[in-house]
C-alpha cells in the first residue's frame, strides 16, 4: 500500500512535469463526430441536437464546419443551418435558421378550409396555411415546430407533378409513383445561392468572397481575405491555422506569422487590424534609448512613441511591407538573440530575423508569432509533444484524421488486455472501457463494474494459453462482445494496470501503454496503432525525466 501511495505521489509529480512542453508551443470540451463522405466534423450542443432530432435522414450531412456568420456562429448541413444562440435559455441556445423563410418568401395567408373531423389536417392560424395527408404525418413525427417552423405555403405542384411545401425552416417534396416524404437540401441551396421552384427569388446577396488553403486545410473570407491579399500575403502572415472563432468579444482568425481581427465598428481601412502578438509574447517594450539618428541618414529612424530604433535592412522591411499598420512600433533595439545567435529585432505585432544566408529578398523574415500565440492561447488547441507529437507529426492520416488536441496531455492509472482478435483499454479517471478490434474498430463502453457488488469472474473455462478477462473487461466482454465465442475471442494474458498517458483531438484520442504503444482512436470509429520511438521517456520519475 505504501508502495502504491508512493508511486501516485510520484505520477502526480510526473503530470506536472509531462505537461511542460518540449519547445515553447501552445471548444474544445464535448463530443464530436467525423463525418467522412463530407469531410465535416459536428461537435458539442450541434452534435446533441442533429441526433436529437433525427440525424443524417432530416438534416443531412454537414458540408461546413463552424464559422460566423453576420456575428452568429452557424454550421450548414445539407438540408438546414444550425444557428447558436447562447443567450437564449436551454433548450433553445441551438436553433435552425428560417432557410425556407430566405429561399421562398411566404405566400399570404388562405382561409381554413381543413375539416376539424379529420386528423390528417391542420391549419396553422400563425402563418394561415394548412398541412395535410403524408405531410402532416411526417411533419408531427421528426420535429414539428422545432425543426420545420409554421407551413409558409400551402402543398402545391412544380415541374415533374412533384408536389411540395415550404415551411420557414424545410421545403418537403413528394415524387410521383413514391409515397414516401423527402426534405430539400435548402442548406446546399442557400449556402451556394443555388434556390429552386422560387417563384419570388430572394433578394440578391453579395457574394461571399472566400480561398481555401489545402496546405493547412483552412478558408479565409471576405475581409480577411482581401487584407490577407492586399497587405501582404503568404510573406508577410503565412498560411491561416484557424477558423474565424470569436474570442475576447472580437472576431479573430490566426495565421502562421498574425492574428487578424475584425473591429466592425471602425471606418475603412481600419475594420480588420492585426494583433499584437508582439507585445503579447515579448512583454512591455525594453527601456528607451538616446535618439542618435541623424536627419541625413534615411537608414535609420528613431521611434518616440517606443523610444528604440530601427535600422538598415529591418528598416527598409518595414518601410516597404507596410509600416506601423503591419508590424506597430519598435519594442527593442536590434539584437543577438540567445540560443540562436541570430540577429532579430521584436515590434509590437511582429518579430524580425536576419538571415544572412538567405537570397537577398528574403535575409529579413518575420518569426512564426501566430502560430506561438494560437497554439498557447488561441482556442484551447495544442500540437501533440513527445511520442503524441512524433506520431502526430509524422503520419498525415493520424494528423487530418485527428486535428489539434484540445487539451494537455494527462497521467491517468489505466488496464489493458489483450485478446485474440483485439484489444481492450481502461481508464481510471472516466471509467471508460475501450474495445480495439482487430479488423481496425473500436468502441468505448462505461465501465459499470463494482466491487464488492458484481461478480468478478463468470466461471468460463479457457483453452490452454487463454485466459477469461475479469472484473470491468470481464463484464463488457460477456454482456456486449458475445463472450469467448464473440467479438474479441479469449483473453491471451491476464489484465495489467499501469501509468498511461491519455490526450483528446479535435476528431478522436491518443492512448500511450508503457509498453512503448501509441494507440490512435479516431471519431470515426477507426483506429490504429504506432511503436513509440520518441527518444526520450513518455514520463518517468522526476530525476529520469528529460523535458
Amino acid at each position: 500500500m505504501q508502495t502504491r501511495r508512493l508511486f501516485q505521489v510520484l505520477a502526480v509529480l510526473m503530470v506536472v512535469l509531462f505537461l511542460l512542453p518540449a519547445s515553447s508551443a501552445g471548444a474544445a470540451g464535448g463530443s464530436y463526430r467525423y463525418f467522412p463522405e463530407t469531410g465535416r466534423t459536428v461537435g458539442g450542443e450541434f452534435l446533441t441536437f442533429f441526433d436529437r432530432y433525427g440525424g443524417v435522414a432530416i438534416f443531412g450531412y454537414p458540408i461546413t464546419d463552424e464559422f460566423l456568420e453576420g456575428g452568429t456562429t452557424v454550421q450548414y448541413f445539407q438540408r438546414a443551418r444550425f444557428e447558436w444562440h447562447p443567450e437564449n435559455p436551454p433548450p433553445y441556445k441551438v436553433q435552425l435558421g428560417l432557410l425556407g423563410s430566405l429561399i421562398h418568401p411566404p405566400d399570404p395567408p388562405v382561409a381554413n378550409w381543413t375539416d376539424p373531423r379529420r386528423s390528417d389536417q391542420q391549419y396553422f392560424p400563425e402563418t394561415g396555411h394548412a398541412v395535410s395527408g403524408a405531410f402532416l404525418h411526417f411533419y408531427r413525427n421528426h420535429g414539428g415546430l422545432t425543426v420545420f417552423g409554421y407551413p409558409i405555403t400551402e402543398a402545391y405542384k412544380v415541374e415533374g407533378n412533384i408536389t411540395i411545401q415550404y415551411f420557414q425552416r424545410a421545403r418537403m417534396e413528394m415524387y410521383p409513383g413514391d409515397s414516401r416524404v423527402y426534405l430539400g437540401n435548402l442548406g446546399e441551396e442557400w449556402l451556394y445561392r443555388r434556390p429552386k421552384w422560387t417563384e419570388t427569388p430572394p433578394a440578391p446577396q453579395p457574394p461571399v468572397r472566400s480561398r481555401f488553403f489545402p496546405e493547412t486545410g483552412y478558408v479565409v473570407t471576405d475581409e480577411f481575405l482581401t487584407f490577407w491579399e492586399t497587405r501582404g500575403g503568404l510573406d508577410i502572415f503565412g498560411y491561416p491555422i484557424s477558423d474565424r472563432f470569436v474570442r475576447g468579444g472580437l472576431t479573430v482568425q490566426y495565421f502562421q506569422r498574425a492574428r487578424f481581427e475584425l473591429h466592425p465598428e471602425q471606418p475603412e481601412p481600419y475594420r480588420v487590424q492585426l494583433g499584437l502578438l508582439g507585445s503579447e509574447l515579448y512583454g512591455p517594450p525594453d527601456p528607451p534609448v538616446p535618439n542618435w539618428t541623424t536627419p541625413w541618414n534615411p537608414y535609420v529612424r528613431y521611434f518616440p512613441m517606443t523610444g528604440h530604433i530601427v535600422s538598415y535592412a529591418f528598416l527598409d522591411f518595414f518601410n516597404r511591407r507596410g509600416g506601423v499598420d503591419i508590424f506597430g512600433y519598435p519594442l527593442t533595439e536590434a539584437k543577438y538573440e540567445a540560443g540562436t545567435g541570430r540577429l532579430i529585432q521584436w515590434f509590437q505585432r511582429a518579430k524580425m530575423e536576419w538571415h544572412p544566408e538567405k537570397p537577398p529578398a528574403y535575409r529579413v523574415q518575420l518569426a512564426l508569432l501566430g502560430q506561438i500565440a494560437y497554439a498557447g492561447n488561441g482556442r484551447g488547441r495544442w500540437e501533440p509533444i513527445r511520442g503524441f507529437g512524433k506520431v502526430w507529426r509524422e503520419n498525415p492520416s493520424v494528423r487530418n484524421g485527428l486535428g489539434y488536441a484540445t487539451a494537455q496531455q494527462k497521467v491517468v492509472w489505466m488496464a489493458e488486455e489483450p485478446f485474440e482478435l483485439g484489444h481492450m483499454l481502461w481508464r481510471e479517471d472516466t471509467r471508460t472501457i475501450y474495445v480495439l478490434k482487430r479488423d481496425g474498430t473500436w468502441k468505448a463502453y462505461d465501465d459499470t463494474w463494482q466491487e464488492g457488488r458484481d461478480i468478478v469472474k463468470w466461471g468460463y473455462v479457457p483453452p490452454a494459453g487463454r485466459v477469461e478477462p475479469i472484473r470491468g473487461f470481464g463484464k463488457v466482454w460477456r454482456a456486449y462482445l458475445g463472450g469467448p465465442s464473440g467479438q474479441l475471442g479469449w483473453a491471451t494474458e491476464p489484465e495489467r494496470g499501469f501509468y498511461g498517458v491519455v490526450q483528446p483531438f479535435d476528431r478522436g484520442l491518443m492512448l500511450w501503454s508503457d509498453r512503448k504503444a501509441i494507440f490512435v482512436l479516431f471519431n470515426s470509429g477507426t483506429w490504429t496503432q504506432y511503436p513509440d520511438t520518441y527518444g526520450e521517456p513518455q514520463y518517468g520519475p522526476p530525476w529520469e525525466f528529460s523535458p
